[in-house]
């Protein structure tokens, strides 16, 4: 007989003398096998600054074998509210599923660099039961992907996974005939062929995996060359080196031991002068098209004057000159144009600032041509600024733009 089951977390604390922790009910299930078959590798696992990850087998059916509803269900505690993000009042409906289709068994894991669940299950596939896996977006955000394993594993039952510092994602299955089957995941979300057998298997589901964090090269103030020692082949290479020979009478290999120091801080890693390089990363701006049809000079008054002609009977001529057409021999009495009528204009001068502080120990100390930059940020500053005041410019201590000029003419 089915009967409903509760999942409870406890968390430790030291609030009060005498309390050990709180429990907190966090979501329900009719199907038991979770337990009784091995299961889940990890059910619960805590993200120290992140929260608490939690998974389970999940269904509501009270009657019959088959578990039609079942899928794997997912809760998360906020370590910085405190509280569960899927609770309801009734227990059976709390957390989420994951998958958008009926599974079973699996595990899960988290990324130790995105803070995402990782989580595992099976189904059953067109081609027989294969694992399917399904990674988080964010942490606790519960908005999963999913990438099948047909047709690439075949059939594989029972895969628990574990994520590395990378972020692969490591499966061990078990084939149709209970044998140990490999795969792993690099690029999200495609499967690696899987590698089997792998003797000698365990039989009916017996087996974990893990992921070291170890894989994790890119730390601050690492600098270019350790984390290149790090990530070859060679440090990999030297390292299971290592493990075979570091207590046998034959010892390492000598190339061995030269690359594992290049990777330790106090073994040598520290003399490894980190790469800096003198160019420098920074965004580009816009470019400014009003200044080169800007006319540029000198002046030593706030309100220069300028001569002008006055004209404005139209948009086709710019004075009251006009021409006309004549025959070969035009006549002696030409009837003169009209003048040009003078006029004069004010153009008041405004000035744009800009400060940026720097010593002369920065100037004399740092690693790339940081006058240059500055000598470059400013100009852009300048530039950037004329191009805005040029074509939108109201005239209060700054150009009036040809966009809001009083004779400006714009078209819907």
């Amino acid at each position: 007989m089915n009967r409903a089951l509760w999942l409870s977390f406890l968390l430790v604390s030291v609030a009060a003398a005498g309390q050990i922790g709180e429990i907190d009910t966090i979501g329900g299930t009719t199907y038991d096998c979770s337990v009784i078959c091995a299961g889940m590798q990890r059910m619960i696992y805590y993200d120290p600054g992140y929260g608490v990850h939690v998974m389970w087998s999940w269904s509501v059916n009270t009657s019959g074998t088959t578990f039609d509803d079942r899928n794997v269900r997912y809760n998360f505690r906020d370590e910085n509210t405190g509280f569960w993000n899927w609770i309801d009042p009734d227990f059976m409906q709390s957390g989420m599923n994951i998958f958008g289709h009926r599974v079973g068994y699996g595990a899960m894991d988290v990324d130790p660099v995105r803070h995402v669940a990782t989580v595992s299950a099976h189904y059953a596939g067109g081609g027989g039961v294969c694992p399917i896996l399904a990674r988080d977006s964010g942490p606790g955000q519960g908005a999963f992907e999913r990438s099948d394993g047909e047709p690439v594993m075949g059939v594989c039952q029972w895969p628990w996974q574990a994520t590395s510092a990378t972020g692969t994602i490591h499966v061990l299955t078990m084939t149709a005939g209970y044998v140990l089957a490999y795969s792993r995941m690099a690029d999200w979300p495609t499967w690696g062929p899987p590698v089997t057998p792998i003797d000698p298997s365990p039989g009916f589901p017996c087996h974990l995996i893990t992921a070291s964090g170890g894989e994790l090269y890119a730390l601050d103030g690492l600098g270019a060359a350790k984390v290149k020692a790090l990530k070859s082949g060679e440090y990999k290479d030297a390292f299971v080196d290592y493990l075979r020979n570091f207590k046998s009478p034959r010892g390492m290999k000598g190339a061995s031991m030269k690359v594992l120091q290049e990777g330790v801080d106090e073994s040598g890693g520290f003399w490894v002068p980190p790469e800096v390089r003198t160019e420098l990363v920074r965004k580009i701006a816009v470019d400014t098209v009003m200044r080169q049809h800007s006319y540029v000079f000198t002046t030593g008054s706030d309100l220069p004057t300028f001569p002008k002609v006055t004209y404005g009977t139209d948009d086709l001529y710019s004075s009251s000159v006009r021409a006309a057409w004549a025959y070969e021999a035009p006549a002696a009495n030409i009837a003169e144009t009209a003048n040009p009528i003078a006029g004069r204009v004010q153009i008041p001068v405004n000035i744009a600032t800009a400060a940026i502080y720097i010593t002369r120990q920065q100037l004399e100390d740092n690693q790339f041509d940081i006058l240059g930059y500055i000598t470059q940020e400013l100009a852009m500053g300048f530039g950037l600024l004329e191009e805005l005041a040029f074509t939108t410019g109201d005239g209060a201590a700054k150009p009036q733009g040809f966009l809001s000029h009083p004779l400006a003419q714009t078209a819907s």
